[in-house]
């Protein structure tokens, strides 16, 4: 029965998102597990807490593991040891859902589904898209339903998280009305009330902004994150030469050129990290073929970059390795050892009379904030460097996961337009994006994703879900993202969420392909509700259901009122 309804999750929840996109199975897919747990709620009534057994429910993450199988199949080039341990926790979300929602269940009998299972479910998403491990907001219940008219306005208000609780009302109201005594009028106000959430969304959406267009030269490269990890000089060099064509393609009109996340081949563009090099005499020895004086200075990579940006005219934002601290030492044992204090995933900026190396890199960049969790970092353990390497090396690839995290929001004014750049997975953090997009102060703003999507590798949907995510961010804040992402899927999106252009040289979706797209968004200096007050909304539905799940276990612990008297 439990197995059964976690199965049926799953398999709307693979039609609700990419590659499918069904978006109203959206509305389906809670609608199982919302089942299950009104089940065993009426079971822990009838038979007590000890006549129920344990087990059972457990049977729920059984089915639903194919699903994030399937939705996370990208997982296993990045961590083969971590991602059992990932899919199993993914999974067992669900069957915790179903334990505390009919715990909730048991003790009020009398409160509809349409309230305790929303409470719960959000409550859990809010614990897992920004608490645990630091947060992972993927497959939230809302995200499908970017594509249904009207229904992502209510992000506006309060946040993505009230979008999904909206969600659960409908999908709970359907087993309501099904499975208990609730009357077809209570239903009917429940619609209206639903309805009104949903009108006044669309009444307080923020228009279409006026301002003046802002155009973004997007260049798309095709670096596979297998060679991203190990670039040897030759690439380095070659890719080098490829992506200044390309940019000089992606400069006509432009008002800015992005290359994504970590795209410099050099080793960095930060002042300090460049001054580190030359006094090191950095250099890489090559074929005489490659280059007569059998070695390039490493710093040679920033000066093409420069020289790049006096032949375009325009600014750049270039993803780069940015170093606090950096010192090159010569070692009897290793050769080289690169020590420093700090190093980043950073965005830097590249305009005339911006200081910096030869008056034209900003030494001022924006330094990714949110590290991805066992990705960049490694939550809890980056604080014993040893555990830290043994861990990395057994489940990661040998990947040096010691990034450190930025100082704070960067805006860079380009023409007037306050331009914030997320790096890559922080386009999915929404209390993130707000913070960025408000120090913008006022201005008209736009958001420049810069990200590497060459860790999906040849997995499609996983670069639809992480564009998907992106929309949300963009109807949140009432602000147009531009998305340069490495492999693809490169991308426009307006401020209310709608996908305007996407992939390269007129191929709409190009992925796995290098090339450029020009990508035209309208700044918006008006702000949402929710830009306002974030996510007070999540936050608290949070609290209620941790206070609701508490009480209930507490007093359900020795049977119902009934069964003690």
């Amino acid at each position: 029965m439990y197995f059964v309804a976690g199965l049926a999750h799953a398999l709307a929840m693979l039609l609700a998102f990419p590659p499918f996109d069904l978006w109203r199975m959206a509305v389906a897919a809670p609608m199982p597990l919302v089942w299950a747990a009104w089940r065993r709620g009426v079971d822990l009534r009838e038979q007590g807490r000890r006549g129920v057994r344990g087990r059972a429910v457990w049977m729920v993450p059984l089915g639903v593991a194919p699903f994030h199988l399937y939705s996370h199949q990208w997982m296993l080039d990045v961590t083969a040891i971590g991602f059992p341990v990932f899919i199993v926790a993914m999974s067992m979300m669900s069957g915790l859902f179903v334990w505390a929602g009919s715990n909730v269940m048991a003790r009020w009998p009398r409160l509809p589904l349409c309230v305790a299972a929303p409470l719960v479910w959000t409550g859990l998403e809010v614990m897992r898209g920004e608490v645990v491990f630091s947060g992972y907001p993927w497959m939230l219940a809302a995200h499908p339903l970017i594509g249904a008219p009207w229904v992502p306005g209510t992000a506006a208000l309060l946040g993505t998280y009230y979008a999904g609780f909206l969600v659960l009302v409908l999908a709970a109201l359907v087993v309501d009305l099904t499975l208990t005594r609730m009357k077809p009028v209570a239903g009917l106000g429940v619609v209206g009330l639903l309805a009104g959430a949903v009108g006044l969304g669309v009444a307080l959406w923020p228009g279409e902004s006026e301002e003046a267009e802002f155009t973004v030269g997007v260049v798309q490269s095709n670096i596979p994150q297998s060679n991203k990890l190990e670039w040897k000089f030759e690439d380095r060099w070659r890719d080098m030469g490829a992506f200044g064509s390309l940019t000089k393609r992606a400069a006509g009109g432009a008002d800015v050129v992005v290359w994504p996340e970590t795209m410099f081949p050099g080793l960095t563009l930060s002042e300090s990290g460049l001054a580190a090099e030359r006094a090191a005499g950095l250099a890489f020895r090559v074929p005489r073929e490659v280059d007569p004086r059998g070695e390039v200075p490493s710093t040679e990579f920033a000066q093409r970059l420069v020289s790049l940006a006096q032949d375009i005219g325009k600014p750049m934002l270039v993803g780069a390795v940015g170093f606090e601290g950096l010192s090159i030492v010569e070692d009897a044992k290793d050769g080289l050892r690169f020590d420093y204090a700090k190093r980043f995933n950073s965005v830097f900026l590249l305009k005339r009379d911006a200081g910096g190396f030869e008056g034209w890199i900003d030494p001022r960049p924006y330094s990714k904030i949110d590290l991805t969790p066992f990705g960049e970092t490694m939550p809890g353990i980056r604080h014993w460097p040893w555990l830290q390497k043994q861990l990395t090396a057994l489940g990661a690839g040998g990947l040096v996961l010691d990034l450190s995290s930025g100082d704070g929001p960067r805006v860079f004014d380009i023409g007037g337009v306050g331009v914030v750049t997320p790096v890559c997975f922080e386009a999915t953090k929404p209390a993130l994006c707000r913070k960025l997009v408000n120090a913008a102060a006022g201005r008209p703003a736009v958001m420049v994703n810069l990200t590497n999507d060459g860790w999906f590798a040849g997995f499609r949907p996983g670069r639809l879900q992480h564009l998907q995510i992106a929309r949300w961010r963009c109807v949140e804040l009432g602000v147009p993202m531009v998305r340069a992402a490495n492999t693809g899927i490169s991308a426009a999106i307006d401020s209310r969420g709608r996908v305007t252009a996407s992939g390269v040289d007129g191929r709409p979706g190009a992925w796995n392909e290098e090339g450029v797209l020009t990508a035209k968004v309208r700044p918006n200096r008006a702000r949402t509700l929710y830009a306002r007050v974030g996510d007070v909304f999540g936050w608290t539905v949070l609290c209620m259901a941790l206070v609701a799940w508490g009480w209930a276990l507490a007093t359900l612990r020795g049977g119902t009122k009934e069964q003690q008297a």
